[in-house]
């Protein structure tokens, strides 16, 4: 079984440093041994910079800055971090075409766990990631799709 979260706290994610905190920390190094790192829109290499610039050239450089979320795995399942890789580069497929988005796949733990992070505002438009119930729902539904393919059948979300 697969848990999808969106890690939402209040005020979290709100701040100047937030886009560069997040991406550094879900591209250490040592999270990520075999750098399994996938991107749309952006250069993973740059991605906190490049994210930041689109916000600036949009004139949307407040508020809530960036979608982090997690896919994990329970160790159980034997998913391998090549499979989680497939998987990452199928889910960001998702919101890449209108947002830059990161994924990374961690292996420092005995669940291996894909970290996501999209920036708030389209690199296309500027418009601003709305979060609408709605659009979880189709992205539960993509989600599933691309586990069920995988061989995963469950997907609890969180």
């Amino acid at each position: 079984m697969a848990i999808y979260q969106v890690i939402h706290t209040p005020h979290q994610y709100y701040d100047q440093s937030a886009i560069d905190d997040v991406v550094a920390y879900c591209l250490q190094e040592r999270k990520t041994p075999q750098n399994l790192i996938f991107a749309r829109g952006v250069d993973p290499q740059y991605a906190a910079s490049e994210m930041h610039d689109v916000a600036v050239a949009y004139e949307k450089n407040s508020g809530l800055r960036l979608r982090h979320s997690i896919l994990s795995f329970a160790p159980n399942e034997n998913v391998s971090a090549a499979e989680a890789a497939e998987i990452a580069q199928e889910a960001i497929n998702y919101y890449g075409d209108a947002y830059q988005i990161i994924s990374a796949v961690h292996e420092d733990t005995d669940d291996i766990h894909i970290h996501f992070v999209m920036n708030q505002i389209s690199y296309v438009d500027g418009s601003r990631y709305r979060g609408k119930k709605s659009d979880y729902y189709q992205y539960q539904k993509h989600l599933k799709k691309i586990l069920s393919e995988n061989g995963i059948h469950k997907l609890i979300v969180d």
